[in-house]
């Protein structure tokens, strides 16, 4: 099927949305990364960084359409001010490079895409994601987006958990399987 839910981030101060996860079944957020789970991928997002730089390029936006409109304005008029024009230019084209950084450095923002046949369910343990799917349940890296174990089960993987050195399983088929870490 096609799944088409989503995660909104906010400016805590006028509730503008700046960030958007889009397509995801499931989603962790820590303080710097965001792991995103969608059908058939696994994303791994510094949210940090993408976070700031959303504010950041607000600000930019903000200059860039203040200067595209008095440069606008300035070539309009019939006495035309050439030295004007070409500061209002200069600033134009200085203010859109730094647009265009902004969107470099946030493209730099996902850190790493994996592939996944896992995608009903997600926790993370340490340093791990644990993922669930039909059938079988993975253990990935979280700093590389590597499978580092996979265990079989019964059933489609729904329910994840962990305590006390284990991590806990629950499939349609009324199956709970733990699983001991070594």
């Amino acid at each position: 099927g096609v799944f088409k839910g989503g995660v909104t981030e906010s400016a805590p101060a006028n509730k503008d949305v700046l960030v958007t996860y889009e397509g995801g079944r499931s989603i962790i957020v820590t303080e710097e990364r965001s792991f995103l789970l969608k059908q058939k991928e696994l994303v791994c997002i510094n949210r940090a960084q993408l976070f700031d730089l959303r504010v950041n390029r607000r600000e930019i936006a903000g200059r860039h359409g203040a200067a595209k409109k008095a440069y606008d304005f300035e070539r309009k008029q019939k006495a035309k001010n050439e030295p004007k024009i070409n500061e209002l230019r200069q600033s134009l084209l200085t203010v859109g490079k730094e647009l265009d950084e902004n969107a470099r450095g946030q493209e730099r923002c996902l850190l790493w895409t994996a592939k996944t046949s896992h995608p009903h369910s997600m926790i993370m343990v340490g340093d791990y994601l644990v993922c669930g799917g039909d059938g079988e349940v993975v253990i990935v890296d979280k700093e590389q987006g590597k499978v580092r174990w996979r265990a079989d089960v019964d059933g489609r993987a729904e329910g994840l958990a962990a305590a006390d050195g284990r991590v806990y399983v629950s499939t349609d088929s009324g199956t709970i399987h733990a699983f001991a870490t070594r």
